[in-house]
């Protein structure tokens, strides 16, 4: 670049790596990911258990106040509040990766399709579990309802009014913005 000695500021939008944040904080975010992921899951079985459709559109509207990007950052950081931050972590680091979108983002969706690789797949749209691999020896857990409605949340998230790549210090002004998304109340558990 200009002057910037050939560093270049991470793009927004992306991800955040190893190079800007450290091994350690990503290791710390994706135990915390790998809960909430359970969560999401847990949250997608039981609407199907109580006889709702598997249908993308009408399980969005249900798992959106939980699980919409901004309520997916702010109950990540519940957990990693909950799970403390490590002595390896540092707190400019821990603080940057609580707050932006698209890693927390990144490490839940990482965890939800880990999940589904353990169990086979995820639930096809007609409802029968996946078998984990298609005939073409390709994986079947990005077909499966609870892998296109995590992508319908983000695409909906992302498109909302008001969104942010960034959030405000999600532990500070996490409060008002937890209730409002249903994260944390007897509605949005």
């Amino acid at each position: 670049g200009s002057g910037d000695g050939g560093r270049r500021e991470p793009n927004p939008k992306q991800p955040l790596g190893k190079r800007q944040v450290g091994a350690a904080t990503l290791a710390w975010l994706h135990t915390a990911a790998g809960g909430l992921a359970g969560e999401y899951l847990s949250l997608v079985e039981r609407l199907r258990a109580e006889g709702g459709s598997l249908e993308v559109e009408a399980l969005h509207a249900a798992a959106a106040p939980t699980f919409a990007p901004r309520a997916v950052v702010l109950r990540c950081d519940e957990i990693l509040a909950a799970l403390g931050r490590p002595t390896e972590v540092p707190e400019g680091r821990a603080a940057e990766v609580r707050t932006h979108v698209p890693t927390v983002w990144s490490a839940f969706a990482c965890a939800v399709r880990a999940r589904l690789l353990e169990r086979g797949g995820g639930h096809a749209a007609g409802g029968e579990r996946g078998g984990g691999e298609s005939e073409r020896g390709d994986d079947r857990w990005s077909e499966s309802v609870e892998w296109r409605l995590l992508r319908r949340l983000y695409e909906a998230g992302r498109s909302s009014e008001g969104f942010a790549w960034r959030i405000a210090a999600a532990s500070d002004a996490a409060g008002g913005e937890r209730e409002a998304a249903g994260v944390g109340t007897a509605e949005g558990v």
